[in-house]
């Protein structure tokens, strides 16, 4: 071997070459056949990797100052209340706090927020709540989670809601080009929908849009009909996958919203999509199409597949 022979050092150049040929081929191809780059983006390092490797500060900060997405003033709330029903890994252990590839789900979700300018965020917690503990953020007890549902956590964060949040669902997992281009939606309020995804559990939450997802049609505006777990088959145009971006006249009408539902005592036993659909009966909620690159941890399945988004 290598450490036998006394050899401190070596240069794997070739080796590496090589196998990055490979790997171009491969990303090559999937780019050629899917007619698309977002499919690659699930397979490669984000752009952040790359400035590491080169040690380049510089562009790092230059990304930070000029790409539009960049903003300080986004706030966002994790909703991160719930126990999770995966047996003996949630038994003590709130489901936001599971490992993925040795990084907690919340850990996941918040590093991502913070690379892309995000600093004022709120976690809700409930379960065990002593063990969700992240530094830098505004924690929220939901106290009575066990019988309510993720519309009163975001009820006890409503003052954190200001011209421009985040609201994710905490134990969801996703590439970080999602947030990025829901970021950059100029849309008022925007919600996250896998294409790809039409068929399902009863907790799935389905919705109908006005136009189905088209890669070919450049000018897509695309706006929500109806969220529903009932929705028939035959109208779903893709899952919600728990992210929504909410501003402006978004943002003041979500909050007009939840004081409403406070008012009819329905904002315990009812979830965030039911409110969006309140939201689209008043004014447009812009759907951003995805294809994949996420997942949502709610069997032992999707904990193991996840390991292979959080990459």
């Amino acid at each position: 071997t290598f450490k036998e022979m006394g050899v401190s050092t070596i240069l794997w150049a070739n080796h590496n070459l090589r196998a990055s040929i490979q790997a171009m081929k491969n990303i090559s191809k999937l780019i050629y056949e899917s007619e698309s780059i977002q499919d690659a983006e699930n397979v490669i390092v984000p752009i952040r990797e790359v400035f590491r490797i080169q040690q380049a500060d510089e562009y790092s900060e230059a990304e930070a100052r000029y790409v539009p997405h960049e903003k300080q003033e986004t706030t966002a709330i994790i909703l991160a209340a719930a126990q999770g029903n995966l047996g003996v890994l949630t038994d003590e252990t709130p489901k936001t706090l599971l490992k993925i590839n040795n990084k907690s789900i919340l850990e996941t979700q918040l590093s991502t927020m913070r690379s892309l300018g995000i600093k004022d965020i709120s976690v809700v917690r409930g379960f065990k709540k002593s063990k969700i503990n992240p530094t830098n953020t505004l924690l929220i007890d939901n106290n009575d989670y066990e019988n309510t549902s993720n519309l009163y956590s975001l009820y006890l964060a409503k003052d954190q809601i200001k011209d421009e949040t985040i609201i994710s669902f905490g134990d969801i997992i996703f590439k970080d080009f999602i947030l990025k281009e829901l970021l950059n939606h100029t849309g008022d309020c925007v919600i996250t929908v896998d294409s790809c995804s039409t068929t399902g559990s009863s907790t799935k939450e389905f919705i109908e849009a006005s136009e189905k997802d088209d890669r070919f049609k450049v000018l897509q505006k695309p706006s929500l009909k109806k969220i529903s777990r009932k929705l028939p088959e035959n109208q779903r145009h893709g899952e919600f996958i728990g992210l929504i971006k909410i501003a402006g006249k978004g943002s003041q009408k979500l909050l007009t919203l939840l004081d409403k539902f406070i008012q009819s005592d329905k904002i315990k036993t009812s979830h965030v999509y039911e409110v969006i659909n309140e939201i689209a009966k008043e004014m447009t909620v812009d759907v951003l199409y995805i294809k994949e690159s996420w997942i949502d941890v709610n069997t032992l399945t999707d904990f193991y597949e996840a390991s292979q988004i959080n990459a």
